[in-house]
């Protein structure tokens, strides 16, 4: 995601909570995947229920990306972990959520 002035925090650095939706986006976008289309698709929707997240760092400019993967992918409820990375892949935020397929 690019870093531009509407995601900055008043101190000129990126606002957590652009960074914990960056993070909730992949990993629900994850928890989605394979879930079938049409009908199935729509009564198998994950959603995030819970979330835990570490910040190690920031930045004020260039791009953040986030990397989701499984620690338990299960039929009703699954846990993901997702890492979000700054430039030169300094590490900005772990984040855990569990997500609960509907």
């Amino acid at each position: 995601m690019p870093v531009h002035p509407g995601l900055l925090n008043p101190s000129g650095f990126v606002h957590a909570g652009a960074i914990l939706w960056l993070a909730v986006h992949a990993a629900t976008t994850l928890s989605a995947q394979g879930r079938g289309a049409g009908r199935e698709a729509a009564a198998g929707i994950p959603v995030a229920v819970n979330l835990n997240a570490n910040f190690t760092g920031n930045q004020k400019d260039g791009i953040i990306r986030a990397v989701s993967g499984y620690v338990r992918r299960g039929k009703r409820v699954s846990v993901v972990k997702t890492t979000v990375t700054g430039d030169q892949g300094r590490l900005l935020a772990e984040i855990t959520t569990n997500h609960m397929t509907l």
